[in-house]
């Protein structure tokens, strides 16, 4: 009797960790300003122009004087404000989007686009 509760104890602690660990699968973001650049590529040289600057902090973004909010799930960053989403994938040390033929990026500040020369900047204001 005591061995076989001692199996079911067992077995009820690892499907718990088991549990835990998928749910950590969600997908997360590191917290704090990020800085929004403009990527583009010609004559196989990749140019970043930086755009501004977002603060992500629970679940909320700021972007100038606009706000809205964020997700993650996986490898996918969803940013909405006023009803408008946009969809950034992970790629590298960046999130990436494409909009109207236009390709953004938004890194960590302190870091730039990893395989891009930042050129110069657009005031955010």
């Amino acid at each position: 009797m005591k061995k076989r509760l001692l199996v079911l104890i067992t077995a009820l602690v690892m499907v718990c960790a088991c549990v835990l660990g998928l749910v950590a699968c969600g997908g997360s973001i590191d917290e704090g300003t990020y800085v929004m650049y403009g990527l583009s590529e010609s004559d196989g040289q990749k140019v970043a122009v930086k755009a501004g600057e977002l603060e992500l902090k629970d679940g909320k973004v700021t972007y100038g004087k606009q706000s809205g909010t964020y997700k993650v799930s996986g490898d996918t960053l969803t940013i909405t404000y006023n009803g408008d989403s946009q969809e950034f994938t992970k790629d590298g040390n960046m999130w990436k989007a494409t909009q109207n033929g236009m390709t953004f990026a938004l890194v960590k500040k302190g870091s730039t686009p990893k395989g891009y020369a930042v050129v110069n900047e657009i005031t955010n204001n």
